[in-house]
C-alpha cells in the first residue's frame, strides 16, 4: 500500500512521525521505502527531540558511540544546530565548534542554533548570525563582553547555567530577546532600569545562590517591559514609597512591574505593600512568597485580580487569613496556603476545585471549616479524617503525616467519590469501609501486610521507607506497581507496568543479574497449553501484559568502587513482552531503552533510546540446541557507556 504513494506524500509522514523508535520501525518497513526516501531526502529528514547535553550537561552517548549507521545522516542533522564550546574535552567534548567565528559564510549556516558555551575565552567568539538560542557559564567574577551579541539576527533565548559573579552591569542585550534566566550574586549587575529589552516575554531572576542579597525592586525598570508575561524573581523588596501627587496619573499607586503579567512568582525580603498586586489584573497566577519576620504588618488585597486561575501563599511565619483579601471573582480555581491560620469556611470561594493546605489541622480546624463543595483536589497534613468532612465532589485526596503520628481513618470518612488516594503513616483496616472501591490509584508508605485493597484498584505506589517481605492480595485490575524495595511477593497478571529494586538475591553465580528470580508464575491455563510447546528457557518469566520494566541497583560496586554490573538482557527479548526498560543506580540511568521485536522469532530485535537514540538492532541465531546464546549487558565503569555481547566481562 505504501510503496504506491507518491514520494512527497510519503514525506510529509514520515516528518509527522514523532516518535524516534517508531520512525525507525516505519523506515524498516521495507527496502524501497527506506533506500528512496534517505536517498532522496537525507538533507530534510531528522529524528525530534535529540539533545547532545543532558540535563546534567553529559553529552549524549550516540554522539560518542552511534551504533544504527544506517540512521546516521537523520542522527547529525537532528544535532547541525547544536553547537558546544568546552574548555575541557574530557568530561564535556565540543560540538560543531567549526561554525563559531565563521559568520561570513552565512549560507552553511543551519537555522535556529542552540549555543552551549562552556569556556573562559569569551572575548573571541564570534556567535553565528542564525543563533535563537545560548546557553552561558559565566566566568567567575568576570563580565560578559557586549561583542558577544554582535551580528546575531534573532536571539529569543538567553540562560545563564551557572551564578553570575561579577558586579559589574550586564551588557546590553539584543532587542529580540523574548526569555532570560539569570543567576546573578550582586543586584548591581542588573540595577539601572534598562537592562532588559523592552520585549521581552518571560523572566527568571534569582540571587538565591552564594550571599542571597535581595534586589531592590524600584532600580530593575520592570514596569518597562509592556509585553512581559512570566517573571520569577526572589528576593526583592521595596524602598520606602513617596505617595503619588500629581493628579494626572494613571495610576494611583506605585507600579513596579508590568499589567502585562499573566503569571509571577516572587519572593519579598521586606514586607509587601498592600496595593502591590492590584495594578496587575492580567494575572493568571501569583505564587508570593515572604521572608520578613515582621508577616504580622502583612495586608494583601488581591480582590482586582478578576482573572486569577492560582494563588499560592508562603508566609515566613503563621500568618492570620483575616489580613488577605482573595479575588472577587469567580476565577479562583487553585489555592495553596503555608503556615495560614484562623481560617473559616467563608475565607474559601465558592468555585476552588483544588486545594492545598501546608499545614498541620487540629480537630478544632475541622470543626470551623466547612470546605467548598466544587473541590476535586485536597492536599492537607494532619492526623485523621473525620466523616464528612472530605467534600463528595473531591477526586483527589493527598493527606500526610504530621511528624510520626499515624493517620486514623474512620468508617466512611474517605468518600465514595475519592479515586486519587494519596496517605502516609497508615497501617489501618483497608476493607471498603475504610478504603472505598472507588479508588484506582493508591499511594501510601504502609509497613504491615494487608489481604484486602480496593477492588478497582488500577495503580499502587509504595513510598520509602522500603516495607519488608510485604504481601498483598492483588485484585485482577491492577496494572501499575511502584515499589521502593526488593519484590517479594508473587506478581499479579495484569500488571502492565513494574518499578522496583534488584539486589543481591537476583544475582546468579555472582556473575550477573536475572529477572528469573521474580516471584511469577503463569496462572492461566490457556498461557500454560501454548507454552508447553517451547523450550523451558522460552517460558515468560514476567507477565505478558508488562510492557515497561523499571529497575533501581544499589549493591553493584565493589572493593575499588568500580561499578560492575552485568544483566541478562536476552531474558528481558525473549522471555517477556517488555517494549520499555529501564536500569537506574541511585536514580541515575546505567541504560534506557525501547525493544521493538522485528521478527515474530525475535531474530532480529531493535533496542534504542528514543531520546538518546543509544542503542542498535541485535541479530539472534539459535545455536545446536535450537536456543539463542544469553546476551549480557555490561557496566564496567560508572560513567561508561553501557554495552552488550555473549560473554561475560
Amino acid at each position: 500500500m505504501i510503496d504506491k504513494l507518491a514520494n512527497i506524500i510519503i514525506l510529509k509522514i514520515i516528518q509527522s512521525v514523532d516518535n524516534n523508535v517508531d520512525l525507525i520501525c516505519l523506515l524498516l518497513t521495507c527496502k524501497r521505502l527506506y533506500y528512496t526516501i534517505i536517498h532522496q531526502y537525507s538533507s530534510k529528514l531528522q529524528f525530534k527531540h535529540i539533545k547532545y547535553l543532558s540535563r546534567t550537561y553529559q553529552p549524549n552517548e550516540s554522539s560518542i558511540s552511534f551504533e544504527l549507521l544506517a540512521f546516521e545522516s537523520l542522527f547529525n542533522n537532528a544535532l547541525s544546530n547544536q553547537i558546544v564550546l568546552s574548555d575541557n574535552q574530557d568530561t564535556l567534548p565540543s560540538l560543531n565548534s567549526h561554525l563559531v567565528n565563521d559568520n561570513n559564510n552565512n549560507s552553511t549556516l543551519p537555522d535556529n542554533i542552540s549555543l552551549t558555551i562552556s569556556t573562559t575565552n569569551l572575548d573571541d567568539i564570534r556567535v553565528p548570525s542564525t543563533t535563537t538560542s545560548i546557553n552561558i557559564s559565566p566566568v567567575e567574577g568576570a563580565s560578559l563582553p557586549s561583542t558577544l551579541f554582535q551580528g546575531i539576527d534573532n536571539l529569543q533565548h538567553l540562560t545563564f547555567s551557572t551564578e553570575y559573579t561579577s558586579p559589574e552591569r550586564l551588557c546590553k542585550m539584543p532587542d529580540t530577546l523574548l526569555s532570560f534566566t539569570m543567576y546573578y550574586q550582586y543586584p548591581s549587575s542588573i540595577e539601572g532600569g534598562d537592562v532588559f529589552p523592552l520585549g521581552i516575554q518571560n523572566l527568571y531572576l534569582s540571587s538565591a545562590f552564594g550571599d542571597n542579597i535581595p534586589t531592590p525592586l524600584n532600580d530593575l525598570g520592570l514596569e518597562k517591559l509592556k509585553s512581559l508575561k512570566s517573571l520569577d524573581i526572589s528576593p526583592v523588596f521595596v524602598r520606602q514609597l513617596i505617595p503619588h501627587t500629581s493628579s494626572s496619573s494613571s495610576c494611583p499607586f506605585h507600579c513596579f512591574l508590568p499589567s502585562s503579567l499573566t503569571s509571577l512568582s516572587i519572593e519579598f525580603e521586606s514586607t509587601v505593600p498592600s496595593r502591590f498586586f492590584q495594578s496587575l489584573v492580567s494575572l493568571c497566577q501569583l505564587i508570593l512568597s515572604c521572608r520578613n519576620d515582621q508577616d504580622d504588618d502583612l495586608f494583601l488585597d488581591i480582590t482586582h485580580l478578576h482573572h486569577l486561575d492560582t494563588f499560592s501563599l508562603f508566609p515566613r511565619r503563621a500568618l492570620g487569613v483575616s489580613s488577605v483579601k482573595l479575588p472577587l471573582s469567580k476565577s479562583l480555581k487553585t489555592l495553596r496556603l503555608s503556615k495560614c491560620t484562623n481560617l473559616s469556611t467563608q475565607f474559601f470561594p465558592t468555585t476552588l476545585t483544588s486545594l492545598r493546605l501546608n499545614m498541620f489541622f487540629r480537630p478544632t480546624d475541622y470543626q470551623a471549616i466547612e470546605l467548598p463543595k466544587s473541590l476535586t483536589h485536597l492536599f492537607y497534613i494532619g492526623d485523621l479524617v473525620p466523616v464528612g468532612w472530605v467534600p463528595d465532589s473531591v477526586k483527589l485526596l493527598s493527606i500526610s503525616s504530621y511528624d510520626s503520628n499515624n493517620i486514623e481513618i474512620i468508617q466512611g470518612s474517605i468518600p465514595l467519590s475519592i479515586e486519587t488516594l494519596i496517605i502516609s503513616k497508615y497501617d489501618g483496616p483497608t476493607t471498603s469501609k475504610y478504603l472505598p472501591n472507588s479508588i484506582k490509584q493508591l499511594t501510601w508508605d504502609r509497613q504491615s501486610d494487608t489481604q484486602t485493597l480496593p477492588t478497582n484498584l488500577e495503580s499502587l505506589i509504595w513510598r520509602q521507607p522500603t516495607p519488608h517481605n510485604h504481601s498483598c492480595i492483588f485484585p485482577p485490575t491492577i496494572q501499575h506497581i511502584e515499589y521502593p524495595g526488593v519484590i517479594t511477593f508473587p506478581l499479579p497478571p495484569s500488571l502492565t507496568s513494574l518499578s522496583c529494586q534488584l539486589d543481591s538475591n537476583f544475582l546468579i553465580n555472582n556473575s550477573y543479574y536475572s529477572i528469573s528470580k521474580f516471584n511469577y508464575q503463569q496462572q492461566q491455563q490457556q498461557q500454560q497449553q501454548q507454552q508447553q510447546q517451547q523450550q523451558q528457557d522460552n517460558k515468560l518469566l514476567l507477565p505478558s501484559n508488562l510492557g515497561k520494566l523499571i529497575i533501581e541497583t544499589r549493591d553493584i560496586f565493589n572493593i575499588d568502587n568500580i561499578l560492575k554490573f552485568s544483566f541478562r538482557l536476552d531474558q528481558v527479548i525473549n522471555q517477556t513482552n517488555i517494549e520499555k526498560l529501564s536500569i537506574t543506580l541511585f536514580g541515575r540511568v546505567l541504560f534506557k531503552a525501547s525493544i521493538k521485536r522485528l521478527d515474530k522469532d525475535n531474530s532480529s530485535v531493535l533496542i534504542v533510546d528514543n531520546k538518546s537514540l543509544f542503542g542498535g538492532i541485535i541479530c539472534q541465531s539459535r545455536n545446536s540446541n535450537n536456543e539463542y546464546p544469553p546476551i549480557y549487558l555490561h557496566t564496567s565503569k560508572f560513567d561508561n557507556i553501557p554495552s552488550w555481547g555473549h560473554t561475560l566481562e
